[in-house]
């Protein structure tokens, strides 16, 4: 849906959140991790759906069709940023 919607030679600017092995375990504040878990799914029962990996990212953005998909892993590689082209 997204590439249907972009004019041709537009640009898909979004992030999704990765699967736990792909996180840098390194750069995670455990006990900060441990409240925000409470927050999220304790408190506002919010639950994480669609996790996923970047190479299924990348395989599903290629298949609708974007030409160049680059994959930015931001802090931890938890909630990595996605810029994705439509061809021109």
């Amino acid at each position: 849906q997204f590439f249907l919607a972009l004019k041709t030679g537009g640009t898909l600017v979004t992030s999704y959140l990765a699967v736990a092995t792909e996180w840098d375990a390194t750069a995670i504040d455990a006990k900060a991790l441990e409240r925000q878990k409470q927050v999220f799914g304790d408190l506002l029962q919010i639950r994480w759906a669609c996790l996923r990996s970047e190479a299924q990212t990348r395989a599903q953005l290629l298949a609708a069709g974007f030409s160049k998909v680059e994959i930015f892993p931001g802090f931890a590689r938890m909630f990595p940023s996605v810029v994705a082209q439509k061809k021109g």
